[in-house]
């Protein structure tokens, strides 16, 4: 119990840290109060009738146990049963309290619990002749512990980030992250062993900490919401999940941090002394290097994310749906949506013509609405359903104009004859049959034919993909500052490996002399990092985020192939490949569900050697070919280059590469 509770209640704890006020005072999330009910559940080994039951707590000196309630019961073997008393009466019966769970007078152990150890006793008389037995009793141990929620000792303690002289933790600094704070440093009482706390109370529990709004420790207010964040010791006395969420980007605030025990007090807040510059701050955005790389339906129908079209749909985005909950839901919905869509209409001039003409009654009715109000272009939208309406309800009652409009536009109609019959193979000449004789034998053909399949893995280190990002700079209330900054992929993945993993398929359609053939692959090329705060200081406008990026590299790769390969079992074999490839990257927080992608056309090319490893053990050869049908293991060398220079980044690569490539 720390705090009094603002609506008591029989059945549920109360939060009492909604009265903590500045500064912050001693408190319980989950306080009881004296009118609180203790229920017992438990079962009876053996059935009983009318028998007494009674819950008592055990007495402060020698004597009979004190009586929080009595009843009579039936009970069968085994039968599940509960029984209650309440705090008042089992405060009451302890010297250090009264019956309203405060301390009496004289009593001044901070914080106070019960007089001596204490117990809820569950009594079921069985045979009746009311004594406890063995076998008759069911001990529950309980601890009471009051924190005086007006003691100034209890609710301060000196913040320090070097060495803890009070009790518990002492000292913390935070991280601004994306609508999050990240606790950054904690100083924890003890060196490594259990914090230290009253020689009265529970062990600790962990850390609690609110976010108060303010200028200032001094300044801040405590919600009255009155619900703390806490986070819980770790077996060596430190915090696993270190953020805090809930929080407004662009809005001050002030975190206090309290020590909260088992029993969930909390106290010993850290607020005499406080740095303001390591335990306040803003919350701010985070973007990824991919952040501005989407190209949305509008901007793909439009061709520039600066058409004036685009511009007019960002201002009323920003005029009317993001003022309201419904249109943020929308934009939401269009962001997640909207850039797969957007990559396939921007492929094809007359995807992008028809999303034009389907964009433009709905910028008529933006321009409307930023021009002239939105009852307005309601309006003007109602004027043309009705007059649309009008004009279909005209057309299909007027019979001559509903068959010219079907004659215009059913030029592309056509007669089709129908099919010749088809010819079918023989069931057998899937396993090589050629003919039949006039006497009724099946001649089959069991000459091998060469391999004209290929599976190729390959591994090598490749450059990173050329893109930026230019961040305009904003205050810590979200304001733009006039500032302009732009990073490079290393600023945000400075230790990536550059390392690549493919797969290409090839395909031989031509193997009579050399080989010419189809090759489709994909490579895979993995880097992690971190993103970039949109609010800064003069000195870093963009500082690192705590918050972690994924980013992948994809390149994928349809092209053709030609092998020198004049033999089936050829020593080496020179090759040379090219054709068109598409890099996809994708970058993805780890706190979003979505990722950022985007992708460009380009080309690539490629030379290697091939290595025949089953030309070292016929015997394996012969094994491979006939019981899984590979025909030559090959280990490659190769160099690949892949070229391309796309509107949102560049990838221009020269590497080497080694595998493992075999034929089927």
């Amino acid at each position: 119990m720390a705090g009094t509770c603002a609506s008591p209640s029989t059945t549920t704890t109360c939060n009492t840290c909604t009265n903590t006020a500045t500064p912050a005072k001693a408190c319980n999330p989950q306080s009881i109060n004296p009118a609180l009910n203790i229920t017992v559940s438990f079962t009876s080994s053996a059935a009983v009738t009318n028998a007494r039951v009674e819950l008592q707590t055990e007495p402060t000196s020698t004597g009979g146990n004190n009586v929080l309630y009595s009843t009579t019961m039936s009970l069968s073997a085994n039968g599940a049963a509960s029984i209650s008393g309440t705090w008042s009466s089992l405060c009451g019966f302890d010297s250090n309290f009264d019956s309203t769970c405060l301390p009496k007078a004289g009593v001044t152990a901070t914080p106070t619990p019960f007089a001596t150890n204490r117990g809820l006793i569950v009594w079921v008389d069985e045979n009746g002749n009311g004594t406890q037995e063995a076998g008759e009793t069911a001990r529950v141990p309980i601890v009471y512990e009051y924190v005086d929620a007006s003691n100034a000792a209890l609710n301060a303690q000196t913040f320090s980030l070097t060495s803890c002289s009070g009790k518990g933790a002492c000292g913390f600094t935070v991280l601004p992250g994306d609508s999050k704070f990240y606790v950054d440093q904690l100083v924890v009482s003890g060196g490594g062993s259990a914090p230290t706390k009253d020689s009265n109370a529970p062990d600790w529990l962990g850390v609690a900490f609110f976010g108060a709004g303010g200028a200032s420790i001094t300044s801040a207010t405590v919600p009255s919401s009155g619900s703390p964040t806490i986070k819980k010791y770790d077996t060596s006395y430190g915090i696993t999940d270190s953020s805090i969420e809930g929080f407004d980007n662009y809005t001050r605030y002030c975190l206090i941090m309290g020590n909260i025990d088992k029993a969930y007090n909390i106290y010993y807040f850290n607020t005499t002394g406080t740095d303001d510059t390591k335990t306040c701050g803003s919350p701010s955005e985070v973007v990824g290097v991919l952040e501005d790389k989407h190209c949305f339906i509008s901007t793909a129908a439009f061709g520039s994310q600066m058409a004036p079209e685009v511009e007019t749909f960002r201002q009323f985005r920003n005029n009317y749906l993001l003022t309201n909950s419904w249109g943020k839901k929308f934009v939401k919905l269009y962001y997640k949506y909207s850039p797969p869509a957007a990559e396939v209409i921007t492929q094809s001039e007359t995807l992008r013509s028809m999303t034009r003409g389907f964009l433009y009654p709905l910028l008529a009715f933006a321009y409307i609405a930023l021009h002239y109000g939105i009852l307005a272009a309601v309006l003007s939208l109602l004027v043309v359903l009705i007059l649309l309406n009008a004009v279909v309800k005209t057309v299909f009652k007027n019979k001559k104009v509903l068959l010219t409009i079907v004659l215009l536009f059913s030029f592309n109609l056509r007669a089709e004859d129908y099919s010749a019959p088809r010819r079918i193979q023989h069931p057998g000449a899937a396993d090589g049959l050629v003919r039949i004789d006039k006497e009724g034998n099946y001649i089959y053909d069991v000459k091998q034919t060469p391999k004209n399949q290929s599976s190729h893995i390959y591994f090598g280190q490749a450059n990173n993909p050329e893109v930026s990002l230019t961040i305009d700079g904003v205050d810590s209330n979200g304001q733009p500052n006039g500032t302009k900054n732009t990073y490079n992929f290393d600023d945000f993945y400075k230790s990536s490996s550059k390392f690549i993993i493919g797969y290409d398929y090839e395909w031989y359609p031509w193997v009579e002399k050399a080989r010419l053939g189809l090759q489709g692959g994909v490579g895979f090329m993995y880097a992690d990092g971190h993103g970039r705060l949109l609010a800064g200081t003069p000195q870093d406008p963009n500082p690192e985020s705590v918050e972690k990026f994924s980013f992948v590299t994809m390149p994928i790769n349809l092209g053709a192939i030609y092998r020198f390969q004049y033999k089936d079992t050829q020593w080496v074999v020179p090759y040379v490949a090219g054709g068109g490839t598409y890099v996809l990257l994708a970058e993805k927080r780890e706190d979003k569900s979505s990722p950022n992608f985007t992708g460009g056309f380009g080309f690539y090319g490629a030379g290697g050697l091939l290595l025949n490893l089953t030309k070292f053990d016929a015997e394996t050869a012969f094994d491979l070919n006939n019981e899984y049908g590979i025909g030559n293991l090959w280990l490659s060398v190769e160099l690949k280059a892949t070229e391309v220079e796309a509107d949102a980044f560049k990838f221009s690569t020269q590497y080497i590469n080694a595998g493992f490539a075999f034929d089927f």
